[in-house]
């Protein structure tokens, strides 16, 4: 696929099914990750693969979340599906490092376009992909699963498999209601 094609057609795949990507596409993912804007080299991010039982744990977390915070049984039953949704997530999270010339906020976006970098990767190699977020990724339930320090957040959940149904026609956007010249 050539480059300004998965630009202008990237699309996001909410119903994905295995397989996941493995050997030198997964590899590929990883090394897309590994190649963003990072400012000062830090490599200010770190990443939790997800598959197999994980995904069944991951959701038990989330219900367990649900349910205390009162949620109704069909949102807890809801939860617990989330994982789910596809064959492997990859759960990104900014480490970023003190440093006295690359404030945090970069190495967080460092983090999210790492984020961005695997999923157009993976769209790239015929795969699926869909990055969520959302309250639970910001749950200290969540936090402490994944062992995350005080100054580490996860950026997002990233949903990979092969696509079980095709994701509806984005919407036309005209680039002049986004851009102005100064």
């Amino acid at each position: 696929m050539d480059v300004i094609n998965l630009l202008l057609n990237r699309c996001s795949h909410p119903k994905l099914k295995a397989p996941a990507p493995t050997g030198q596409t997964l590899e590929n993912i990883f090394q897309a990750a590994l190649r963003v804007p990072d400012h000062g080299r830090l490599k200010p991010w770190r990443f939790v693969i997800v598959e197999g039982d994980g995904l069944a744990r991951l959701g038990q977390l989330f219900a367990d979340i649900a349910t205390a915070a009162g949620a109704p049984e069909d949102k807890i039953a809801r939860a617990k599906q989330m994982p789910l949704r596809a064959p492997m997530i990859i759960v990104g999270i900014a480490s970023p490092t003190p440093h006295a010339n690359v404030p945090r906020s970069e190495q967080v976006l460092s983090a999210g376009c790492a984020m961005m970098a695997m999923q157009q990767a993976a769209f790239a190699q015929d795969f699926g992909a869909m990055w969520r977020s959302g309250e639970l990724s910001h749950h200290p339930d969540v936090a402490k699963a994944f062992s995350l320090d005080t100054d580490e957040e996860i950026v997002g959940f990233l949903y990979l498999g092969t696509v079980a149904q095709e994701a509806p026609a984005a919407p036309l956007l005209h680039s002049d209601d986004f851009f102005t010249y100064y």
